[in-house]
Order: structure tokens, then sequence, then C-alpha cells
């Protein structure tokens, strides 16, 4: 099993196992509990896809490769000295 569908999978289960528990399920339908925790949930999507925004911009992206091109061997000078 893959392991995105393996933390989908877990994510269902606690998710059943949270409901069912009594201190929870007593304010699931609560709307002044649900809510918080559904703004929560869109604070951290948007966070989320700020940084893989950032993670993903040119500037760090060129820097990457440039440091990899920097650490990686030049394969036609070894080629010329041989």
């Amino acid at each position: 099993m893959k392991p995105p569908a393996t933390a989908i999978a877990a994510a269902f289960v606690c998710g059943i196992v949270a409901g069912l528990y009594a201190p929870i399920a007593n304010y699931s339908s609560a709307s002044h509990v649900v809510a918080p925790g559904f703004l929560a949930v869109a604070c951290l999507v948007v966070a989320g896809a700020v940084l893989a925004q950032m993670a993903c911009s040119e500037p760090t992206m060129h820097k990457a490769l440039r440091r990899r091109q920097l650490q990686a061997p030049d394969h036609e000078e070894q080629a010329q000295q041989q």
C-alpha cells in the first residue's frame, strides 16, 4: 500500500474513533465547536499552500540547481582528462 493511501485511511479511521468518543460526540453538532475547527483547517490549508508556493518559487529552485551543479563533477572535463 502506498503512503498517501495509508495516511488517508488512518485519517478516516481516526475521525471515526474520535466521533465515537463520548466527550467529542456530545459536541459534534454544536456550531460553536465545529466552526472553529473548520476555520483552523482552512488556515492550515492556506498556510500549506503558501509554504508550498515559497518552496517552489523560481529563485529557490535556481539556488538548488546551482548548488547541485557545483557539487556534481563535470563529465566533459573527466572525458578530456582521459
